[in-house]
């Protein structure tokens, strides 16, 4: 995050920094895994690690540590695809079947428009994250699914709306979705430890998941297509990286602090 010292004259971003430390450490000993970065006006005044990255092998989190950033990557997503408006290739209000082909008669009014907002009617999941399905197979099934209700009348979270602006981006850049994202946002940030698979990570710098006690494992061990995870998880989510890449690309939050 970051953090706007302005708003309060009494509170500088170093004292913010010595809250949040000591808050983090307190959550530490309870159990917490995790990094910590904030910065004011581009200035780094908190870069933390907490807790362990292997419960098992009792490996600490480091600042390099990588983690799966879960529906983060959904911004990624929607930025690419509003790129690609800003260069004249598509406008978010087209209808998706401008840009794939086979959409059945009930899917025809979604536009491009209900994807980025959730508002397709399309339902939540199109299957397992893990599930080594390929594009076009993820395409069929969500084709296949019908409808919870009319596209744009009602709000429903959707993984799968994210996987079809994927595909979308994919059919019109003649580009792999991650190719897409380095080239045009990972690369000229300076974000070279974000990615699916075109960093070439280390196994041993990603920690591992945990559910209360159940280990879910290091997400590099996690079996993939060779140019990354299935699709009903790419575009969407599932995709690595550390707090200081996501910095590059934070959006400015304004910390106001609470009232005395």
């Amino acid at each position: 995050m970051t953090l706007d010292a302005g708003y309060n004259p009494k509170v500088t971003g170093v004292e913010v920094a010595g809250r949040l430390e000591m808050f983090l450490l307190d959550a530490a000993v309870s159990g917490f895994s995790g990094v910590a970065l904030a910065a004011v006006a581009g200035d780094i005044v908190l870069h933390g690690a907490y807790g362990v990255a292997d419960r098992q092998r009792l490996l600490p989190v480091t600042t390099a540590t990588l983690f799966d950033t879960g529906s983060v990557c959904k911004l990624f997503t929607a930025a690419a695809i509003l790129k690609l408006q800003e260069g004249g290739s598509l406008s978010v209000g087209d209808n998706i079947s401008n840009f794939i082909e086979g959409v059945p008669e009930d899917k025809t009014a979604i536009t491009i428009h209900h994807l980025l907002t959730h508002t397709s009617g399309m339902h939540l999941y199109s299957g397992d994250d893990d599930e080594l399905i390929a594009r076009d197979d993820m395409v069929r099934r969500v084709m296949a699914t019908g409808l919870q209700w009319p596209p744009g009348e009602k709000y429903r979270y959707s993984n799968p709306g994210y996987g079809l602006l994927g595909v979308i981006l994919e059919n019109i850049t003649g580009q792999r979705y991650e190719s897409y994202l380095q080239e045009h946002f990972f690369g000229p940030a300076g974000m070279t430890r974000t990615g699916y698979i075109i960093p070439n990570w280390d196994r041993e710098r990603a920690t591992r998941g945990y559910e209360d006690d159940e280990d879910q494992g290091n997400p590099l061990d996690v079996q993939w297509l060779p140019d990354g995870p299935g699709w009903n998880i790419r575009a969407n989510g599932g995709m690595l990286s550390t707090a200081e890449d996501l910095l590059q690309v934070a959006p400015r939050l304004v910390w106001r602090p609470p009232s005395v």
